[in-house]
């Protein structure tokens, strides 16, 4: 059975972003490298079976107890406890797990270490837009109805912009890639203010052009000249009746999400 893999809320989705961010910006320094490599290895075994040898997958009495339901243990590398171990339970849906917490380093050799495992929140249950396997497409349709966590837990860059290509909403993974707070990008101009190197025809004209027409569904390549963390994107621009705005997806060179 294939299961879906989803990180709890807020630390291992946080951590599981910074890392494939990172790794798509070439920010991350050796250790974060391989553990970022070890994580997805084991999130992949994890999702074609939770039980897989190289797993060594087991229930944790104490932190089910502590959870409320069965919390199971995973290793992190192949058979090697000391690279460290995912907590994962099953849910929120059938054939769905989230895994909500990692141990780099166990210490199961001292009392009470399972209780200094910081566990995260499972997901509210997955709508089909917000799965792993969600399209640009089913992400741009159903953006005009997401809350702000929803937007964060998309694995593409969002940005929202109002018809004077103001800010008005930014989620979380292009936050990380820009190096930009949301707070201190919403409201701000995103042409002049945020990213000037897209006031130029290819991006600002065609947004312009949009907003004129109101009818706007264009996508491109794009050189993001960010100081911290320049980089090749795909760049998706749809312009919505419905809220008068435009949304700006972006994704990696090839088209596909920057994280998971």
């Amino acid at each position: 059975m294939v299961f879906e893999v989803f990180m709890g809320v807020p630390d291992m989705r946080d951590l599981w972003q910074s890392l494939n961010v990172g790794a798509v910006a070439g920010t991350l320094n050796r250790d974060e490298r391989v553990l970022a490599k070890q994580l997805a290895k084991a999130v992949k075994h994890l999702g074609t079976d939770p039980k897989h040898a190289v797993l060594q997958s087991h229930e944790i009495d104490e932190l089910t107890q502590r959870y409320g339901q069965k919390v199971f243990v995973s290793y992190l590398a192949n058979n090697t406890p000391a690279a460290g171990r995912l907590f994962w339970v099953y849910g929120p849906n059938r054939r769905q797990i989230t895994v909500i917490g990692l141990e780099p380093h166990p210490e199961d050799a001292k009392k009470g270490a399972y209780n200094r495992v910081r566990l995260s929140t499972m997901p509210d249950p997955i709508t089909p837009q917000l799965r792993h396997t969600h399209t640009v497409n089913e992400v741009l349709e159903a953006a005009d109805g997401m809350s702000t966590d929803e937007l964060d837990r998309l694995p593409y860059g969002m940005i929202q912009l109002d018809p004077a290509g103001r800010i008005l909403n930014y989620n979380a993974v292009e936050s990380r890639l820009a190096a930009l707070r949301k707070e201190d990008a919403i409201g701000k101009q995103f042409f002049t203010e945020i990213a000037p190197c897209t006031k130029v025809q290819d991006f600002y004209g065609r947004f312009k052009e949009g907003v004129i027409r109101e009818a706007l569904d264009t996508s491109f390549r794009f050189h993001f000249a960010f100081k911290q963390n320049p980089r090749d994107v795909t760049v998706r621009l749809l312009y919505s009746k419905r809220t008068r705005t435009v949304w700006v997806l972006i994704s990696d060179d090839a088209g596909q999400p920057l994280a998971p």
